[in-house]
């Protein structure tokens, strides 16, 4: 997996080398049948900041297991000067579980470490799966709100233009900020990706498989706000437009869908049934 920073204070090997003394030892106790690794440990990247993430799957969930995994943790934690978080699950009642977006991007993003049965892997990639319309209808939704707040059809003001006119600098530059958050949960859906947390979302909206061309430039430009005119905002919002065009080529052929698709779809399968997106 490509590391997603550019610091170069990375402590991943000795990150790792606690958490396989970790899992050597999780995966000896009775009633263990699965372990995965997450955050730091499956990006490849560990700092100051980063704790070890570790995720155990058990047959059966009882005080004395979870109290000798827990033991097994607070010694490695002790000689390592690491904290871990541990989370322990009855497989059973996993398999069951609704999964969330952050269940899936998190999940999506393991290292499977221990996993003898193969139930782990079948448990991750069924609820990792997803029929198409789910990505179309992403698509749609923040295709849709982004056409109203900053990249409306020719000859219509944005939302963001207008709250300006009203006198309202604030709302305006945040309508765009909003925007910049729908631009990349569009550019993930398009990508076929879960949408990260904050913290990691343009780190990831950089390493899709595609993105517009200066993405990153444009990106920058979006988010600068040095004042609250109306100047700065027709800035942040030509940065914004000038990877629409691009995005909405890469939608069409993607999906089949022009402008009034699109709207048509969300209006149909989102709005009508009451879904936030």
């Amino acid at each position: 997996m490509r590391t997603l920073t550019r610091s170069k204070k990375n402590h991943i090997k000795e990150f790792r080398a606690t958490a396989g003394r970790m899992a050597d030892r999780i995966e000896k106790v009775d009633g263990v049948i699965g372990m995965i690794f997450l955050g730091g440990l499956a990006r490849e990247y560990a700092d100051r900041y980063s704790d070890i993430d570790i995720t155990v799957f058990v047959r059966k969930r009882d005080a004395d297991l979870v109290k000798r995994m827990r033991a097994i943790v607070g010694e490695e934690e002790a000689i390592s000067g690491f904290e871990a978080d541990l989370e322990i699950h009855e497989v059973e009642e996993f398999e069951e579980r609704e999964w969330t977006e952050m269940d899936r991007w998190e999940l999506g993003n393991a290292e499977i470490v221990y996993d003898p049965e193969g139930r782990i892997k079948r448990l991750m990639e069924k609820g990792l799966t997803v029929p198409e319309d789910f990505w179309i209808d992403r698509i749609a939704a923040c295709y849709t709100y982004l056409s109203w707040y900053c990249c409306p059809r020719k000859g219509l003001p944005t939302v963001a233009e207008i709250c300006m006119e009203r006198g309202d600098p604030v709302s305006a530059h945040h309508c765009v900020s909003y925007s910049i958050d729908l631009f990349m949960d569009l550019l993930f859906a398009i990508n076929r990706k879960f949408v990260p947390p904050p913290k990691w979302k343009v780190s990831y909206c950089r390493e899709l498989d595609w993105i517009p061309k200066d993405f990153d430039s444009k990106l920058r430009k979006a988010m600068i706000i040095s004042n609250m005119t109306s100047e700065q905002l027709a800035q942040r919002l030509k940065a914004l437009k000038s990877m629409w065009r691009e995005v909405v080529q890469r939608i069409q052929k993607t999906t089949g869908l022009d402008d009034d698709g699109l709207t048509r779809r969300f209006v149909e399968r989102t709005l009508c049934q009451s879904e936030i997106v």
